[in-house]
């Protein structure tokens, strides 16, 4: 009897120790999953924490723009000295914390966070991701640095062509390595937006906001820029809209209902000078936050099904019977080159605009001396006959009229814009092969003219 007791107990106690493991395992396993949902990646105690910074964050975003807010004067010009005293005063930040970039943006050093400011639009700038030549972007635009520190924004659904990716010489980028592919050269704008027409000779502004009205969407009107042998200045009063070189604007002569050109792209003179506007502002809107915008490396050509493309080696589309293929129609078709060609491209395509082909001139004439007031070609080089983008002359397998890996500048086609003169004409600019004018040359043509000397180029801004 006593021995049956005996394993009765023995029997009690092994079971006891068992169940007692397994509650500590089970216990275990409990307290790791509870540790894990607290404090791993996307544990609760983690994304607390996380909230919290951007909560603080956003925070600081927000009392830095309000601040912008609170320095735009009674004529809705932003005062940046105002700003830096307010940030002082309200934010209690002192010098060293306002850091003026240099690139019309600013870093505001605020609660532990680096804001960076655009100053002339007040939006927070967010850095872009690297990205190295050879390579197509996807997900969102990367910003490219080449050897000598300088930048450029590569939109989404293009990269950048290795061995012409130095940006001061004219960084070129692709939609495809592997095959034929459009290609597009990079023009610097370290100012798109100019306080004063008047000040625009300095800064090389590409515009003004004429609108007063701070809380208003903005009304950009473009500097035009006259060119001579060492340098450029604005034409007096171009930002006005009685201006005989004006943009952006229609043409009244043309751009009408009793005329069909407009109602062949399917618009009105109403929705035509509204289109051209905001078309102009969110350009201006673009280049001004990335600092430049794409132009075509070719003049426009087409492909087998009549769309605009950017190619060497194609024939330069010209406004020839119709006006499907005079200006409205280079118009249109440069306007839909990013939706016919991909729209996942992150880019907004257009016929170039005058401010553009004279920030274009501006840059060339800055970083490497190209006279672009000359009628001659630089040393070495020859004007395009061919009619063949880049295509080949004066012997050679293409063409030698090329300035900053941009062709055709001097020679083939002279490339029609969206700036306008007086009541009846669209300007023409550059030269063409039959004539001699200069690189920076405007001259006025009626945009019904099916004549077949000139075509246009695409330019892009980044989305």
């Amino acid at each position: 009897m006593q021995i049956k007791n005996r394993k009765q107990k023995l029997n009690d106690k092994g079971i006891t120790l068992i169940a007692l493991v397994i509650t500590i395992i089970v216990l275990l396993i409990l307290a790791g999953v509870a540790i894990a949902t607290l404090t791993g990646d996307n544990g609760i105690l983690t994304k607390a924490v996380t909230a919290k910074d951007k909560t603080t964050e956003a925070e600081a975003k927000e009392a830095v723009q309000l601040e912008y807010l609170g320095s735009i004067d009674n004529n809705g010009k932003f005062n940046y000295e105002d700003f830096k005293s307010n940030v002082k005063k309200n934010l209690g930040l002192q010098d060293k914390d306002i850091v003026d970039n240099g690139d019309n943006t600013c870093t505001v050093k605020y609660n532990g966070y680096d804001v960076t400011l655009d100053i002339a639009t007040g939006e927070i700038v967010v850095p872009l991701e690297p990205t190295v030549s050879g390579k197509i972007v996807t997900g969102k635009n990367k910003k490219y640095t080449d050897d000598d520190g300088e930048t450029a924004v590569i939109p989404v659904g293009y990269g950048v062509i290795p061995d012409l990716n130095d940006i001061s010489e004219g960084l070129v980028i692709t939609d495809n390595f592997e095959e034929d592919g459009n290609e597009f050269v990079w023009i610097p704008v370290p100012t798109a937006i100019s306080d004063t027409e008047e000040n625009g000779t300095t800064n090389k502004a590409m515009s003004v906001n004429m609108e007063t009205d701070p809380n208003a969407e903005p009304r950009y009107r473009g500097l035009l820029y006259n060119f001579t042998d060492t340098g450029s200045e604005v034409q007096s009063g171009c930002t006005t809209t009685t201006s005989d070189y004006r943009e952006p604007d229609i043409v009244s002569n043309y751009d009408n209902d009793e005329q069909t050109y407009l109602s062949d792209i399917g618009l009105t003179q109403a929705s035509f000078q509204a289109e051209v506007q905001q078309a102009y502002n969110d350009m201006i809107k673009s280049v001004n936050k990335n600092k430049g915008f794409y132009v075509s490396r070719y003049e426009i050509s087409l492909d087998a099904s009549g769309n605009a493309q950017s190619k060497k080696m194609k024939p330069s589309a010209t406004n020839s019977s119709t006006s499907a293929n005079m200006w409205y129609g280079l118009y249109d078709k440069a306007k839909k080159y990013a939706v016919k060609t991909d729209s996942t491209k992150n880019v907004v395509s257009s016929m170039i605009w005058g401010s553009q082909y004279d920030a274009m001139m501006n840059w060339m004439h800055k970083d490497s001396n190209v006279n672009v007031n000359s009628v001659e070609p630089v040393a070495g080089t020859s004007k395009n006959t061919t009619r063949i983008t880049g295509g080949p002359n004066e012997g050679e397998t293409e063409s030698k009229d090329i300035l900053k890996n941009v062709y055709d500048l001097l020679g083939n086609s002279s490339e029609w814009t969206l700036e306008a003169n007086e009541s009846g004409y669209r300007d023409n600019r550059g030269n063409y092969y039959g004539s001699s004018y200069q690189i920076s040359h405007r001259y006025n043509k009626e945009p019904s003219n099916t004549g077949g000397s000139s075509s246009t180029r695409i330019t892009l801004y980044i989305k």
